[in-house]
């Protein structure tokens, strides 16, 4: 859950960067990659466990295409 708040807060934080602000704004976008990519190694390790071999493909594009579907219908409701 670590990873995941990372990310979130420091995404977040990124709403308050402006003009001048480049280094904090790099240094906010580093830590918000670094939680994402940290909770993409449990979500890894997950998949063997949720799926066989012949699925684990199909239910990684799965998981993947929701969440970008998700991350748009935020988006087009802003």
């Amino acid at each position: 859950m670590a990873f995941c708040y990372l990310a979130i807060l420091f995404t977040g934080l990124l709403y308050f960067i402006h003009a001048g602000d480049a280094w904090m704004g790099a240094t906010f976008f580093i830590l918000a990659n670094i939680g994402f990519s940290g909770g993409n190694v449990f979500y890894n390790a997950f998949l063997p466990e949720i799926s066989t071999d012949q699925t684990i493909g199909r239910i990684s594009g799965l998981g993947w295409a929701l969440g970008y579907l998700g991350v748009e219908r935020c988006w087009r409701s802003t």
